[in-house]
């Protein structure tokens, strides 16, 4: 950005005194300049109106400065909306959870985003086996406070887990598993969402089930329908079908009785974290902090006779429904309920709706042409409009005056979610018809034709055009402005601690007995922006590399990227590994990225799938002659022989040991920094490194060696590494003796 110019940069006193010392200069024979004389009253005035001027001129508007942030593609964020899940308890028997559930955490209201299908099960053991061992994780995975290995310490190569259940689960119903994973590690994981398109899985989970098939009983392969885990990198959802019906089984060290069998295996890769399980459960859900007063849903027009519909909505099977259906003029009308065709005409536009209690859905029902009209044919030409029972969305009529504002109950509204609706009567048919307006930031780009409105978050209220900028919406003697899509929720509020939501919202017996918990603190909730934060926010925005252009460009993006936990990174321009004599030698047109996975390894390898996903999040960054390569660091391994004297303090070599571990590490403690990359092992800082332990007297002499590829040993002993090398501490000889051995 360019740097802000003061504008404001003289006090009234110092125009005054400049406008005095001009006086000579400009009007000699004035040689009264006392403050009595009505000329130096007249120059102290236009000194103060100066002032005054310059005061403001230096002053920003509030608007101008929201049409700078939308210059540059930006505004005040609204209010964002904290997510969770819910895990429901108490289930005996199967139920359907329609999405948009409404669930109570203090005074607090979240709804589930998905649909969900409650089963009356329980997970009774859950057992990790691995190539050394196997052990019970059933207590851990059921408090939830001790994280367990899914596969066991290490890569988990060849490890299993397995997920056992009280009662066989239904075949052809989708399973649906939450995986809670521990986030202690010293460096944050950012997750993979549905934005970034190239995360590659470090490894591959094969799941079956124990089962019958074609008469065998087997281990037989289950098919994963999500899984947004991303092979248990993260914390989610794994939805999988059986192929067979389960049989029991018996499987140490669970070996008390007989349960019904998921497992889990490892193939194809390793990890570079271990995953460590916090809690594996079913029958939960995803939750939002947000409370929908009304919404809409919109459906294709077949054309075909007694077309049907089925909704699966929490408003749509316990709230107000109104279906609309569009004209061919593009406007929409509301089709009247029924309770059957029979003796209507063909042209009647109606509809009939019967619910499901199983499935908690409705199905709405259309007529064949001959009893009941039949919907148009067109893509999204059906609409379900549903309102909480006691949300009545008119919320006004129009005066037909510009500059209209209407104004919505006291609440806290997330204005990106406001859409609305304008009646009007039809002059030649008289049907009274609606048309969709949008939302608009202004009405500076508005058009008179244009069916916008603007939301006034601070006061809570609509304000529609002029008919220059935005139409005026068509004046009534009803009500003719509703909503048809408003929610309320969102900011810090709904930030809420494990265990707080704990209700349902809903009269329905069939969850009135539901033990409901979030095993997670609910989190992402933020209050609105206010204009001083959205700029500061885009100024830091803006210092944030788009491009990779420089090595900060790469190693900044590098660490940013989704799904892996970069510990340490070093682009090095103009280099390949097979490069020899850099920095002097060079590769035109080359960068190197070496990448250090965080590991509990003395020298962490990435696996490809780690490299493979940096390589895909750089490619959109990089410039079209740059041939990126992102490879693992070349480890050396270095060993160190040393003879050392020591006074009476020091007795043992574990602590030389620990310390020159410590030096010679790719990684520090906190999980980052370490050794740098190409650093030359020297002799003379073993010395200097030694010396310091507390209790060693001096060093005798010190020897090196090392293992790996692409070193060299100078004749002194010193130890040169590749460009994007590292060491990592091998075996150490250390040999001590005190003053009084000698």
């Amino acid at each position: 950005m360019l740097p802000g110019m003061n504008l404001d940069n003289r006090t009234y006193e110092q125009i005054v005194q400049e406008a005095r010392r001009s006086i000579p200069r400009l009007i000699a024979e004035w040689t009264d300049e006392n403050a009595h004389d009505p000329g130096i009253t007249f120059l102290e005035l236009f000194a103060w109106v100066t002032e005054i001027q310059q005061y403001y001129l230096n002053r920003i508007t509030e608007r101008s400065m929201r049409k700078f942030l939308a210059v540059l593609g930006t505004e005040p964020r609204e209010q964002t909306c904290s997510a969770t899940v819910a895990t429901i308890g108490g289930v005996s028997r199967t139920l359907a959870l329609p999405v948009g559930t409404k669930l109570v955490a203090n005074d607090q209201i979240f709804e589930t985003s998905t649909p969900a299908l409650l089963l009356p099960f329980q997970i009774a053991r859950v057992l990790v086996h691995t190539e050394t061992g196997s052990y019970d994780a059933s207590g851990s995975n059921q408090d939830a406070d001790t994280a367990y290995c899914a596969f066991g310490p290490g890569s988990g190569e060849k490890g299993r887990l397995y997920v056992g259940f009280d009662e066989p689960l239904p075949v052809n119903t989708v399973i649906t598993l939450y995986f809670s994973l521990s986030d202690q590690e010293p460096v944050p994981l950012r997750p993979v969402d549905d934005n970034f398109t190239g995360f590659v899985p470090p490894a591959q989970i094969r799941w079956k089930c124990y089962g019958i098939q074609a008469g065998r009983v087997d281990w037989q392969e289950c098919q994963v329908v999500e899984d947004t885990t991303y092979s248990l990198t993260q914390s989610g959802f794994l939805k999988l079908t059986l192929p067979c019906p389960m049989e029991p089984d018996r499987i140490f060290p669970a070996t008390d009785k007989a349960r019904y069998w998921l497992c889990g295996t490892m193939e194809h890769g390793k990890y570079d974290l271990p995953p460590k399980i916090r809690q594996i459960s079913l029958n939960t859900v995803p939750v939002v902090h947000q409370n929908t007063h009304c919404t809409f849903i919109e459906y294709d027009g077949t054309g075909e006779e007694h077309q049907q519909i089925v909704c699966a909505h929490y408003l749509a099977f316990y709230g107000q429904v109104t279906v609309q259906v569009k004209c061919p003029n593009g406007l929409w009308k509301d089709w009247r309920r029924v309770d059957t065709f029979a003796g209507l005409a063909g042209d009647d536009h109606v509809y009939t709706l019967s619910r499901n209690e199983t499935s908690k859905q409705i199905e709405i029902r259309f007529g064949d042409g001959r009893e009941g009209a039949i919907p148009m044919a067109g893509k999204a030409v059906i609409r379900l409009l549903l309102a909480a029972h006691g949300f009545n969305p008119l919320i006004g009529k129009s005066n037909g005056l510009p500059q209209q504002i209407i104004s919505l109950p006291q609440a806290d509204w997330i204005g990106s979610s406001l859409q609305i609706q304008v009646g009007k009567r039809e002059p030649v048919s008289g049907e009274f018809l609606w048309e969709d307006w949008f939302r608009v930031s202004d009405f500076d780009a508005s058009r008179a034709e244009d069916h916008h409105f603007v939301w006034l978050e601070e006061k809570g209220q609509i304000l529609f055009g002029n008919d220059e900028a935005g139409r005026i919406p068509e004046a009534a003697d009803f009500a003719n402005i509703r909503l048809i899509r408003c929610q309320s929720g969102g900011g810090v509020k709904g930030n809420i601690k494990p265990r707080v939501i704990n209700q349902i919202v809903c009269d329905d017996e069939d969850f009135r007995d539901l033990e409901i918990a979030n095993p997670v603190p609910a989190k992402g909730g933020q209050d609105r922006e206010s204009l001083k934060d959205a700029v500061y926010r885009v100024q830091h925005e803006l210092s944030q590399p788009v491009r990779a252009v420089t090595n900060e460009d790469y190693e900044a993006l590098v660490m940013q990227t989704p799904g892996v936990r970069v510990a340490r990174v070093k682009a090095l321009p103009l280099y390949k590994t097979d490069l020899q004599g850099y920095p002097e030698n060079t590769a035109p047109g080359h960068v190197t990225i070496v990448a250090v996975p965080c590991s509990e390894e003395k020298n962490p390898v990435p696996s490809s799938g780690f490299l493979q996903t940096i390589r895909n999040y750089l490619e959109p960054y990089r410039l079209l002659s740059t041939q990126l390569h992102v490879v693992p660091p070349e480890y050396v391994k270095v060993s160190i022989r040393a003879h050392v004297v020591v006074d009476h303090q020091l007795r043992s070599v574990e602590e030389i040991r620990k310390v020159l571990e410590q030096y010679l590490h790719p990684l520090d403690s906190d999980g980052a920094k370490g050794w740098s990359f190409g650093r030359t092992v020297y002799k003379a800082d073993l010395y200097e490194v030694l010396n310091r332990i507390k209790g060693v007297l001096y060093v005798e002499d010190v020897w090196m060696s090392a293992e790996g590829k692409g070193f060299r040993i100078l004749k002194n002993g010193d130890i040169v590494i590749p460009p994007h090398g590292l060491v990592y501490s091998g075996e150490h000889d250390i040999r001590i003796r005190t003053m009084a051995d000698r």
